[in-house]
């Protein structure tokens, strides 16, 4: 009888915690950037994600430039989005 308690206790316990996690989940992937719709423009907002994030160096930004370029029509694009912002990496990295 004292088991059933204990493992009764247990689900609840596990039950609220997932409810909180999935909760939190579905919070955590509504919020913040808002991921683009298609293809390209998906690529050019992640590769302006990368080239954003801080201590990238020119050598950094060159492989994911290189990366980029397989997706050739994209690439104007990326220079739309975040073209000062690489410029910059180039500038303060030389």
């Amino acid at each position: 009888m004292r088991w059933n308690r204990i493992r009764g206790r247990a689900n609840t316990g596990l039950r609220r915690w997932s409810l909180f996690l999935t909760v939190a989940v579905l919070v955590g992937a509504s919020c913040g950037n808002e991921q683009p719709r298609d293809d390209l423009d998906y690529l050019a907002w992640e590769v302006c994600r990368q080239v954003r994030t801080e201590g990238m160096t020119a050598d950094d930004v060159s492989g994911i430039l290189v990366d980029a370029t397989r997706h050739g029509a994209v690439m104007d694009r990326i220079e739309a989005e975040c073209g000062d912002e690489i410029a910059a990496v180039y500038r303060d990295d030389g």
